[in-house]
């Protein structure tokens, strides 16, 4: 009777031991499996942040080179001086495949190109042209991409001259991101590519994909990229909404393309006053935990992993800078 007992308290102390040693194992297969999951989303936000860094790095530095003959007084050089410093700049700048000088009025006055005959003195109106308006009113100005033929990818540059000068207008070959992207790996078949604001293929590993003009506009990651608001009535749901489709990419902030856009950015992606509060109120309750010698805590009435507890760390020391910085 006694042994029968005893078996049977055994039996149920070692099922017990069991039941903790799989729930335990399940825990931290989760935790893992979290752990390595955001793990490879910081790996790909840095390989994008990199690869952004290199293609903004590309197109300012054209923009610099075309400065050498973006200034007040190259209007008034003699023609072929201009057209020797367009050829000039062509030759130092592989990218660019034409050069052409508006006067202050928007009409064509020199016109250099590697793949047309160079024109001099044709005084066609381009006054109306957005390269023109908004070089004339904001220094620069980046046109969308456009591709030569149905095939190549090409981007419109313009900058002003300064004073009461003319513009400068560059047509740029994009091909050299190219070279950018093909050398980004991710994982073993990991890979990155650049769309523009349409969604058509800029720049892949697979160039023949960018010659066909592919269009990922209708990926789920690429339509929640591009998708405009959905607000038009003043409310904050549109911006709120990008924001969380960008930190479900992974991504902490935006470029910001117009100074404009820079404060709606900051507004959306400075924690909240609430966020930072149950983030500080995370981290306490695990320190506590720690003290007492628990293992693990809840709060609010929901455990508290390790993923929780980076996404707190992170959050505020965030705020601090932010803070900081203010």
């Amino acid at each position: 009777m006694k042994r029968g007992l005893f078996l049977k308290y055994v039996t149920l102390f070692v099922g017990l031991v069991t039941v903790v040693l799989v729930i335990n194992s399940t825990l931290d297969l989760y935790f893992a499996y979290q752990e390595n999951r955001r793990a490879s989303i910081e790996v790909q936000r840095e390989k994008a942040d990199a690869a952004a860094q290199k293609i903004e790095s590309f197109v300012r530095e054209i923009q610099n080179q075309i400065g050498w003959v973006a200034y007040a007084q190259f209007d008034t050089l003699p023609a072929d001086q201009r057209r020797f410093d367009y050829v000039r700049l062509l030759r130092q700048v592989p990218a660019i495949t034409e050069l052409t000088q508006l006067d202050r009025t928007g009409h064509e006055q020199l016109h250099v190109s590697r793949l047309s005959m160079d024109m001099m003195g044709s005084n066609v109106d381009r006054s109306t042209e957005p390269a023109f308006i908004e070089a004339k009113a904001n220094k620069v100005y980046y046109g969308p991409v456009s591709f030569r033929k149905g095939s190549e990818p090409y981007l419109t540059m313009a900058v002003a001259h300064g004073g009461r000068g003319g513009v400068t207008v560059a047509d740029i070959n994009l091909k050299l991101i190219w070279d950018v992207i093909s050398q980004i790996k991710i994982g073993q078949n990991g890979y990155a590519y650049v769309v523009d604001r349409q969604g058509r293929l800029v720049a892949h590993p697979d160039i023949s994909l960018v010659l066909r003009g592919t269009d990922m506009s209708r990926l789920a990651q690429v339509e929640a990229v591009l998708k405009p608001p959905a607000n038009t009535n003043g409310s904050d749901a549109g911006p709120v909404d990008a924001r969380n489709r960008a930190g479900v990419l992974g991504c902490e902030g935006k470029w910001a393309i117009h100074p404009s856009q820079v404060a709606l950015a900051n507004e959306l992606f400075t924690p909240s006053a609430k966020e930072v509060e149950k983030a500080k109120r995370i981290l306490a309750a695990m320190a506590q935990a720690q003290k007492e010698g628990k293992g693990a805590v809840a709060l609010d009435g929901r455990l508290i992993d390790l993923a929780s507890i980076r996404q707190a760390e992170v959050l505020v020391k965030k705020a601090d800078q932010i803070g900081g910085a203010a």
